[in-house]
């Protein structure tokens, strides 16, 4: 927006001898006018309108008057001398009288006189205000961008002769007018479905011009390659096109006037022979004039439209038969098809490579063949039509020769053709090349194996005549191998081949079958032939001698494999050309046999006969049979038969040599039953085992147990002992029994039989009193021998140290025995015992409290605690030795007073005796410096305890720990303080640190120690610090170095 001042002067000077300076005698009048001229828009669209001010005042240095005072406004114009403004739209909002010259473009107001006041008021300035419109952009002729609008104003009035002054210079307002076109590439439609070769693609652009000014324009397109512009069609035809080059044209789309859309519509035609793997087309055009407000939106899109995959050509194969066997003829039918409707295919090249093995025999078509490829070629092949081709070819013997692996197995001959064309000049083909799949096609056919040629079979006999029909040693083995053509052809350089059995067990007897040969190595026999007619058959045997098998107890199985080959393997059922015989040997299984006959019990002193049977089971001679009896203690042998020995006090032996097979006999021996004192039937075993050099597998047999039951000896030969009293006494002989007094016990017995006890004794002797049970020490006299109706004694002697005295019954159980007499038994031998009465020690009072002026009922550190402690003898007799232990927790504690006087450390202990009925007590007064984090209470345990069988007494009493906020110790010296500074409560909440400053030096939590140092580990200053945890609790700590 222009502001502009002009200040000017209008001078008469007067010389003080001229005759107005005589006549006025005044000084000289200097009037001046000044004006300022100023256009609200510094940047106008061109429909805008502007607005025009001018102010003009008088401004002499002394007071005067202005007289006629004129203001003019000259219209800008451009370089076609049109004015920018429309004069038509004038508008004039002051009060002066005003003129139009509309040729010149000239505005004028007759402002009148201006008077000058001093002070000024506001009726000494005038102003005028006015606009127009824009004048029409057609209207203009501009150059491109900025284009400037610049009015000019001036101010005059007249001096005092009349003549009007123009003081100055006039002044401009001035604004700038921006015309620029913009030009927008708004969308390129390309269609959406693919585009087929030979159909015409259509196109349609989209332009707008988004400017304030109409502009001539130019659409510029690069064509892909492959098309070109000699089938372009254009809507609307009114626009021309320009060709640039090859793959370039212009479209000149004439003036676009602003604010204006408009499209533009191409139609090119796809040609044929595009190549087959271009899958797309993509086309780029851009928008040209010489004055743009914005080059960048010029430009459409790359858009790409995607071409449909030509698939021309087809081809397809089929055999016949689809079975063959080596020798058969196949015929194979090609087709080969233009899919397309509309394109021929040029230079076709069919080809077919044959298998392995295949013969061609003939083709109903000009055909080339090169290394088992045969090839067909044909110029043309129009839209729509096929070319059929036929092969006939025979299966030889090659195609076994050539494959992999087996030959006889069942195989799939695959024959496999492919077709190929070029485009009309020459080239590639135009197919795509996901779209050549089907220009290839194969063929199968199922070849099957040739048939069945040889076959070998084995029979083997034994020569004994006579005899069980398993095998056995010494038997005489004949094999005979039957062979055998059983279709042809000729079967060319046979070979029979027979893996012996293990020559451990089969040894080969001479002579050998004619034609063979024996190979030691391998163990085995081969026969040669040079070939074998079809149908023709023939055999081969050879005997082996069954060797002893020794002691093996299980079957042993021997195999005798033949097999049958022929060199040119046309054999393709080799399931029959080998024969597996197996030979089973039994082994020795059960062997020997014994049983035992005796009487089933026997009294003291009679006479036993025992009579052993054995036997032979096998089919095989038992070598070296030994029969051995292990004997019982409590027999004595009197008689040995057959020449038995008695090779121990223990063991009995018999050496039998050879039992032949299913051959048996018996041997026997007697003796005593010892005469010993028995209490009760006593049952004894007597093992008998036969055994030989030949392994028996079965040994359940040979084993023969024999159990006798000696009967127990009559109770009229045996002494009778038993118990008749019991007698106790306590060492102190008051009556009654005290914890740890020995106490003696004396048992009495009597012989109440007719023989003498011999050797007595008391064995399993067991004391129980209340619910303990022990055992009673050997006696310390003890009467060894006792004759008919005589009576002896056993003194024991024990000490009662359980600590339940209120059992009363003392019970004893065990036996009494001796060497000629039957235990008898001692059951449940009772004795009332009376006990000495014991000390009753109890506590009447144990009490922990606070000090009494903080009767809160809580510990705090360094507040005293008092402890009591009240305790009695309750029982009518004295406790001679007291102890009262006290344990305090915690244990760092400081003991201020004890009555009576105690020492730490912990345990507190104080020993006395204590009358019957007697009670005493005990005072403490106690502190805490402090307390650890998770320590909750003060606990006070109190014990008393008397002799060994006084049970102790127990009391309990705890005051709990006050939770404090605080941090200590405070002042902090680290050089004395090195656990650091503990905060409280310890229940891991953060603690803060501050400076006075407000600065943060440590952040920790309540469950770690300040060492004094700040977060980065260097030592804070000596002074005053803030701490505060978890924002709840705070404090103030000193810290002194």
């Amino acid at each position: 927006m222009g502001d502009f001042f002009c200040l000017a002067l209008a001078a008469a000077l007067f010389a003080p001898g001229s005759a107005a300076f005589a006549q006025t005698k005044q000084p000289p009048v200097i009037a001046a006018i000044a004006y300022s001229f100023r256009v609200d828009k510094d940047r106008p669209a061109h429909t805008d309108s502007l607005i025009y001010t001018i102010r003009v005042w008088n401004d002499p240095l002394q007071a005067d008057t202005l007289a006629g005072v004129e203001v003019e406004f000259f219209l800008p114009s451009f370089e076609n001398g049109r004015f920018a403004l429309q004069l038509a739209t004038f508008h004039d909002a002051g009060r002066y009288p005003v003129a139009i010259d509309a040729a010149a473009g000239k505005i004028t107001w007759q402002v009148g006189n201006l008077v000058r006041r001093p002070p000024p008021l506001r009726s000494d300035t005038a102003t005028v205000v006015f606009s127009f419109h824009i004048a029409a952009v057609a209207e203009f002729s501009l150059s491109c961008g900025e284009n400037p609008l610049t009015a000019i104003a001036r101010v005059s009035f007249r001096n005092a002769e009349g003549r009007r002054i123009y003081p100055g210079t006039p002044r401009a307002a001035e604004s700038t007018l921006v015309l620029t076109p913009d030009l927008v590439a708004e969308n390129l439609s390309v269609p959406l479905e693919p585009q087929r070769r030979g159909d015409p693609l259509k196109l349609r652009y989209d332009y707008a011009n988004r400017g304030n000014v109409a502009r001539a324009a130019t659409l510029c397109l690069r064509l892909p390659a492959g098309l070109t512009a000699d089938s372009l069609q254009v809507t609307p035809d009114s626009i021309t096109v320009a060709p640039v080059s090859a793959d370039s044209l212009c479209l000149n789309l004439g003036v676009i006037a602003a604010g204006v859309q408009q499209s533009v519509e191409l139609s090119l035609l796809l040609p044929p022979d595009l190549p087959g793997d271009l899958d797309s087309l993509c086309l780029s055009a851009t928008l040209i004039t010489d004055c743009d407000l914005n080059l960048a939106n010029n430009s459409f899109r790359n858009a790409c439209a995607a071409l449909a995959p030509l698939d021309l050509l087809t081809l397809t194969k089929q055999a016949v038969p689809p079975r063959a066997r080596v020798g058969d003829t196949l015929t194979f039918t090609l087709t080969v098809r233009n899919l397309d409707q509309r394109l021929t295919a040029w230079n076709l090249t069919v080809v077919d490579s044959l298998a392995p093995g295949l013969e061609v025999i003939s083709a109903d078509s000009p055909f080339s063949l090169v290394n088992r490829v045969v090839r067909w070629q044909r110029p043309a092949l129009a839209a729509g039509s096929a070319w059929p081709l036929r092969l006939v070819v025979r299966l030889t013997e090659e195609w076994l020769r050539q494959q992999p692996g087996n030959p006889c197995a069942v195989a799939t001959l695959w024959n496999v053709a492919a077709v190929a064309s070029t485009s009309a000049l020459g080239a590639a083909s135009p197919e795509a090349p996901q779209n050549l799949n089907n220009n290839r096609s194969a063929a199968a056919v199922v070849v099957e194996p040739p048939a069945d040629l040889l076959e070998i079979f084995t029979i083997v006999d034994t020569l004994r005549s006579t005899g069980p029909a398993v095998l056995l040693p010494g038997d005489t083995l004949r094999f005979t191998l039957h062979y055998r053509n059983l279709t042809g052809p000729v079967a060319a350089s046979v070979t029979v081949i027979d893996s012996l059995p293990d020559p451990a067990f089969l040894q080969l007897l001479a002579p050998l079958p004619a034609g063979f040969r024996y190979e030691a190595a391998a163990h085995r026999l081969v026969g040669d032939r040079s070939s074998l007619a079809p149908a023709a058959r023939d055999s081969a045997s050879f005997l082996m001698l069954l060797r002893p098998t020794g002691s093996a107890c299980e079957d042993i199985v021997l195999h005798n494999r033949a097999v049958i080959q022929e060199a040119a393997q046309l054999d393709c059922n080799l399931a029959n050309n080998a024969s597996t015989t197996a030979l089973t040997v039994v082994g020795n299984r059960n062997l020997l046999q014994l049983t035992t006959l005796a009487p089933a019990a026997a009294d003291p002193g009679e006479e036993i006969l025992f009579t052993l049977h054995y036997q032979n089971l096998s089919e095989i001679p038992a070598t070296g049979v030994v029969l051995q009896v292990d004997l019982a203690e409590a027999l004595a042998v009197t008689a040995i038969s057959d020449s038995g020995r008695l090779l121990s006090a223990l063991r009995l032996a018999w050496q039998l040599g050879t039992l032949a097979p299913h051959a048996g006999g018996s041997v026997s021996w007697r003796a005593t039953v010892r005469n010993t004192v028995r209490c009760e039937p006593e049952q004894i075993t007597i093992i008998s085992r036969i055994d030989s050099e030949v392994q028996d597998c079965v040994l359940k047999d040979n084993v023969s147990v024999t159990a006798i039951t000696l009967n127990a000896t009559p109770p009229a030969e045996r002494p009778q002992l038993a118990v008749y009293g019991l007698q106790l006494t306590d060492a102190n002989g008051n009556g009654c029994a005290e914890p740890g007094e020995p106490l003696r016990l004396r048992l009495m017995f009597q012989n109440r039989g007719d023989s003498t006890a011999r050797q007595i004794e008391f064995i399993d002797l067991f004391a129980r009193w209340g619910t303990q049970t022990w055992p009673v020490p050997p006696p310390l006299a003890l009467t060894a021998a006792l004759a008919p109706n005589g009576t002896g004694y056993a003194d024991f002697e024990f000490t009662l140290t359980a600590n339940d005295f209120s059992a009363t019954d003392l019970t004893f159980n065990g036996k009494l025995t001796a060497a000629n007499f039957c235990a008898a038994a001692i059951d449940s031998a009772l004795i009332r015992l009376r006990f000495c009465p014991l000390p009753n020690l109890v506590f009447k009072q144990v009490n922990l409290t606070d000090a009494p002026g903080n009767r809160d009922g809580l510990a705090s550190e360094a507040e005293p605690l008092a402890a009591l402690l009240v305790y009695q003898n309750e029982s009518p007799v004295a406790a001679d030795s007291v102890t009262l232990t006290l344990n305090l927790a915690p244990p760092h504690l400081e003991l201020l007073e004890s009555r009576p006087a105690l020492a730490l450390p912990l345990p507190l202990q104080l020993r006395r005796a204590l009358a019957a009925g007697q009670q005493d007590s005990v005072r403490l007064t106690l502190r805490y410096a402090d307390f650890a984090p998770a320590e909750a209470m003060v606990a006070l345990t109190a014990t008393l305890t008397g002799s060994a069988f006084v049970p102790p007494v127990t009391a309990h009493a705890a005051i709990a720990i006050k939770q404090e906020c605080f941090a200590r110790p405070n002042p902090f010296i680290p050089g004395r303080h090195p656990e650091g500074v503990r905060f409280a409560p310890n229940d891991g909440q953060q603690v803060e640190i501050f400076d006075l400053h407000g600065n943060r030096r440590r952040a920790l939590t309540t469950r770690e120690r300040w060492d004094g140092r700040d977060d980065s580990g260097r030592e804070c200053e000596p002074g005053l610090y803030v701490w505060s945890i978890a924002g709840n609790c705070r404090g103030t700590i000193v810290v002194v170095r």
